[in-house]
């Protein structure tokens, strides 16, 4: 017996660099993982109400419900769901060509809220495309970027289209569209993309937005394939369009905006007190 222990131990020893390279070799073809530890903290029962009450999305449905008061026909047609603040103007390519649009139409503010954009028709349809404060920033400071690039001259005019459409960033956008102004019934929040694209040697500030789901699409027999999504879009701005849409967009004019139009809760103090309390009997007291 102690000869055998003596030829067991010489063994492990010979066999223990083998299998350390074959641990070390294993390793390298595992993926590096990396785990978050999770951490409890208490959490007072009000306050993790209050968190479930208020809603973190942008687009949330009680925020994009208009602020006012609207009528029957107002409300069948999707009228007055935005103002139309100033005219405004983008180009737009026909998605059955390359023919360069100019279109008109309005840069927009939904009251009360941080959500503002633009609506102008953009191939058979019209579109209210309107960006909440995140996206709003990401726009902004995409504008900020593609003028620095333009004035230094860091364009690429020989780059592809799918290598600039998104350089300056992404956000999700919130847009109504519809045959017409008076008939947005349809919604979608499609991925938006901020870049440039070169066009008869000309560049152009650029917002993509993606094909998207129709959030009001209900399938009925006979509708087309395609109803229950957007069309992609394409918006080309010039410098002066682009600077134009981005300060109609910064959060200082969006925060004047919203203060305009907001609905002060209204408390006692508002309403006039009428004490009848030395009539009796139906008879004024001189």
């Amino acid at each position: 017996m102690k000869k055998i222990i003596p030829i067991l131990t010489l063994a492990a020893v010979c066999l223990a660099p083998a299998c350390a390279k074959r641990r070390a070799a294993t390793a390298e073809a595992i993926p590096d993982s990396y785990d978050e530890v999770e951490t409890t903290i208490p959490v007072d029962k009000e306050k993790k109400s209050a968190k479930k009450n208020v809603s973190d999305d942008p687009y949330d449905k009680e925020k994009l419900r208009p602020k006012a008061e609207r009528n029957f026909g107002q409300k069948l047609f999707g009228l007055n769901r935005f103002q139309q603040i100033a005219p405004f103007s983008v180009f737009a390519k026909s998605s059955v060509g390359k023919l360069h649009l100019k279109k008109n139409g309005s840069l927009i503010h939904r009251a009360g809220t941080d959500i503002g954009g633009f609506y102008c028709y953009y191939d058979t349809s019209a579109y209210a495309v309107q960006f909440a404060q995140p996206a709003r920033a990401v726009l902004v400071s995409a504008v900020e970027q593609y003028l620095s690039d333009f004035e230094n001259k860091k364009l690429n005019k020989n780059a592809k289209k799918k290598d600039t459409e998104s350089i300056y960033g992404t956000a999700e956008a919130y847009e109504e569209y519809g045959i017409a102004l008076a008939n947005l019934n349809h919604a979608a929040r499609p991925k938006v993309c901020f870049g440039y694209e070169f066009i008869k040697g000309n560049p152009y500030f650029m917002i993509y937005a993606k094909k998207a789901k129709d959030l009001k699409y209900i399938k009925r027999s006979g509708d087309d394939s395609n109803a229950d999504s957007t069309i992609p879009q394409r918006y080309y701005f010039t410098k002066a369009q682009a600077k134009t849409l981005a300060t109609f967009l910064s959060d200082s004019n969006i925060e004047s905006l919203r203060k305009e139009t907001s609905y002060d809760e209204v408390s006692d103090d508002y309403f006039d007190a009428y004490d009848n309390s030395n009539v009796e009997n139906g008879d004024e007291v001189e």
